[in-house]
């Protein structure tokens, strides 16, 4: 959960650049793994695919359905907005460790997709309209693919993130059947988020010229229930190993909404694809 905060604009940021680095022909157009690449401000490769291979361990639901819905859109003096990157990732999580979900993402009028399973060790995966691939867990390319879903252990849940969260005001709200803490962060609260959080985030989010999340987690566990996040931000906010860069007067309006319902139901089934 931790991650969220930064992958967030990483993900966007490494999504529009997929897109830019594609070609004319339709079977070179990039793949959303593209979204799951971290890249570190040292350059040096994460080592977050290695934590991400084994399934996490007790889930907080029994299982439950999700989206993920992310907007990026540029911002210039005389220029009228327009969406960057614009994209979507729905799933289903059935514990312990079934998850199915499909990431699709739009640039420029063209739309990529990927869909994986995951059961166990066992994985298939799905390129656009292509057939799908049985392959493993630890397979790089469904690595590649984890972030922003059920099967990143560090995207619903992260302990020390939830009890950073319950030193801050809260109120306490019924949201998708399950009882919550909501709380409310605008850009005047980012000291304190920077206390919590250390340095690193304050470099992760440097450029934010306005910010504001709400963030809803399940009272008991810290499990994030449901994310907004709304942010406008200086060219600086891709930095220097984004790819591609804006124009200095530009600006960039992110948001992002997470959402998990379904929760606990026991109707929602996994099964392998092939």
């Amino acid at each position: 959960m931790l991650r969220l905060l930064t992958l967030l604009l990483s993900a966007v940021m490494l999504a529009g650049l997929a897109a830019c680095g594609g070609g004319d022909d339709g079977d070179d157009a990039p793949t959303a793994t593209a979204v799951a690449t971290e890249v570190p401000a040292d350059g040096e490769p994460t080592e977050e695919p290695d934590a991400t291979s084994e399934p996490a361990g007790e889930a907080a639901f029994d299982s439950y359905h999700y989206t993920v819905d992310l907007v990026f859109t540029i911002s210039a003096p005389g220029e009228t907005d327009e969406t960057f990157v614009s994209g979507q990732v729905e799933g289903d999580f059935v514990a312990p460790d079934s998850h199915s979900f499909e990431t699709t993402f739009e640039f420029a009028g063209l739309s990529v997709s990927q869909a994986a399973v995951i059961i166990g060790d066992d994985a298939w995966l799905k390129e656009g309209s292509g057939d799908w691939q049985a392959t493993t867990r630890s397979d790089s390319a469904v690595l590649d693919a984890l972030a922003l879903t059920s099967a990143d252990p560090g995207f619903l849940d992260d302990e020390n993130f939830a009890d950073d969260f319950a030193a801050l005001d809260s109120t306490s709200e019924e949201l998708n059947g399950v009882q919550t803490r909501k709380y409310f962060i605008p850009k005047e609260a980012v000291d304190t988020l920077v206390d919590l959080l250390g340095d690193e985030f304050l470099a992760d989010t440097a450029g934010l010229q306005e910010f504001e999340m709400t963030v809803w987690l399940e009272e008991e566990t810290g499990t994030l229930v449901r994310a907004e996040f709304d942010a406008i931000a200086g060219p600086e906010i891709l930095g220097e190993d984004a790819g591609f860069s804006l124009p200095e007067d530009a600006s960039a309006h992110v948001t992002m909404v997470i959402n998990l319902t379904q929760i606990n139901d026991s109707s929602i089934s996994i099964d392998a694809p092939i």
